[in-house]
């Protein structure tokens, strides 16, 4: 859900008290990237109350688990937008197997965040785990509304 633009999150950066993202049009995408993976950070930092302790064995397992999950959606989508462009020239058998294809990729996602359920279960109390799953989805939330709210003031 990093496809999502940072442009028109400055409300949440205030709100989170942290700086604003970089302004002008000639932002590049991993600039907007990087500026949504620090909201990210500071709302899951606020929403999960970490002690120090706590952060130190939390934050690289959820970058380690964030960087896996980002491949596996990157590659999907790939292959999404592959069958799209290529959707008249490609058989019934091809077709097949891209439905086939995307299957086991969102298996794979499903698989990884379960073995990283694990994971977050032997650094943070289950109470804290179950608030990230929360957490995360109220992040893309907040996205998608300030997203909405841009595309509103646009039109």
């Amino acid at each position: 859900f990093l496809w999502l633009s940072a442009v028109g999150v400055q409300q949440t950066y205030a709100q989170m008290g942290a700086p604003p993202p970089p302004k002008g049009k000639g932002e590049r995408w991993h600039e907007k990237k990087d500026d949504i993976e620090a909201l990210k950070v500071a709302f899951l930092t606020e929403k999960l109350n970490l002690s120090p302790e706590e952060a130190q064995v939390f934050w690289p397992v959820y970058n380690q688990y964030s960087t896996q999950l980002r491949e596996l959606r990157k590659k999907r989508r790939e292959d999404i937008r592959d069958s799209k462009e290529n959707f008249d020239a490609m058989s019934e058998k091809d077709v097949e197997a891209a439905i086939d294809s995307d299957f086991m990729m969102r298996q794979k996602e499903l698989d990884l965040q379960k073995e990283y359920n694990d994971k977050f279960k032997k650094v943070l109390p289950v109470k804290k785990l179950a608030r990230l799953y929360v957490a995360e989805e109220q992040f893309k939330m907040v996205l998608l509304k300030k997203l909405q709210e841009r595309r509103d003031s646009a039109h």
